[in-house]
């Protein structure tokens, strides 16, 4: 996974749910829920390790994420696409999959999963 690509998928994750926080400190935000599971279940973290200033978490995140090997980045969208918030999931597929097509990566988020494809009649295949 190259550089241009990892941006492009941590700019969609920005975009779509980082930016829409509603509150500093994430234990007054209405994903506190989400925050928790993610650092319990997908970062495998200790809950108490997490800082509830909303900043400084998403600084922590943003410096795991360009870090991480490629298999670890799908591996967050696909948390996202499975446990993320509902109402942004449909636009958070949508753009991580314009994201992935345009960097030409071998990769799709289909059906919450990331699926190596071929072509367009896979993708077509896969998702029905």
């Amino acid at each position: 996974m190259d550089n241009d690509l990892k941006t492009s998928l941590w700019n969609v994750l920005t975009i779509v749910f980082f930016e829409r926080l509603d509150s500093e400190w994430i234990s007054r935000s209405k994903y506190s829920w989400f925050f928790r599971r993610m650092w319990n279940i997908h970062l495998k973290m200790p809950i108490d390790s997490m800082n509830d200033f909303y900043q400084h978490t998403y600084k922590q995140l943003r410096a795991w994420f360009f870090n991480w090997h490629w298999y670890e980045v799908y591996d967050f969208l696909e948390f996202f696409a499975q446990d993320g918030p509902e109402e942004y999931n449909d636009l958070f597929i949508e753009l991580c999959n314009n994201a992935l097509e345009r960097e030409m990566s071998a990769y799709r988020l289909i059906n919450g999963e990331i699926v190596e494809i071929t072509d367009q009649n896979e993708i077509n295949s896969i998702t029905q």
